[in-house]
C-alpha cells in the first residue's frame, strides 16, 4: 500500500482540522500524542480511550502538512470495557479548541517525561534535550515547544 492509499483510507468519514504545521518532525511529535494516550502514558486507562479512538494525526503525502483528523462517528463500544460506550468528545469542539487540546497534551507529555527521568521541566525553545516520549527519539524539547506554540495560537 502506498502512502497515498494509506492516507486516503484513513481520511474516510473524518473532519479535517488544519494545524498549520509542516514536516516529519511536527508530525512525529503530534502523532505521539495519540500513541502516548493509547499505548504509553495512558495505556489501559478508560478515560483516555475516548480521545485516541476518535482522533488521528496524519501527514498529507502530497503537501507534507500535518493534519488532525476527527472521526464523524458519535459513539462506539469501548475496546477495554465492551459493555461501556465511548462518546466522541471532539464533535462539539471547534477546530481551534481541538488544536489547543492537542497543544496542552504535547506540553503535558513533555512534563511527564521530564518527571519520569528526573529532569527539571524546562519547556523552552533553548532546550535541545532529545525527547523519548514525543517523536521517534530524534525530536527535541525545542521542537515540541514550536509545535505547542503553533497549536495554541
Amino acid at each position: 500500500m502506498t502512502e497515498q492509499e494509506y492516507y486516503n483510507q484513513r481520511v474516510v468519514n473524518t473532519r479535517l482540522v488544519e494545524t498549520g504545521l509542516v514536516g516529519r518532525n511536527a508530525y512525529e511529535i503530534l502523532e505521539s500524542v495519540i500513541g502516548q494516550l493509547s499505548d504509553g502514558i495512558g495505556e489501559n486507562k478508560y478515560h483516555h480511550e475516548k480521545y485516541w479512538r476518535f482522533a488521528d494525526v496524519l501527514l498529507n503525502p502530497q503537501t507534507d502538512k500535518v493534519e488532525i483528523r476527527i472521526s464523524n462517528t458519535q459513539c462506539e463500544k469501548s475496546w477495554m470495557y465492551p459493555k461501556r460506550w465511548l462518546f466522541n468528545p471532539f464533535l462539539k469542539l471547534k477546530d481551534k479548541e481541538i488544536k489547543q487540546w492537542f497543544g496542552r497534551k504535547v506540553r503535558w507529555i513533555a512534563r511527564v517525561e521530564a518527571q519520569a527521568k528526573g529532569y527539571d521541566f524546562v519547556f523552552t525553545t533553548n532546550n535541545h534535550r532529545m525527547m523519548e516520549y514525543l517523536g521517534d527519539w530524534k525530536q527535541t524539547v525545542d521542537q515540541a515547544v514550536e509545535v505547542y506554540n503553533s497549536l495554541m495560537k
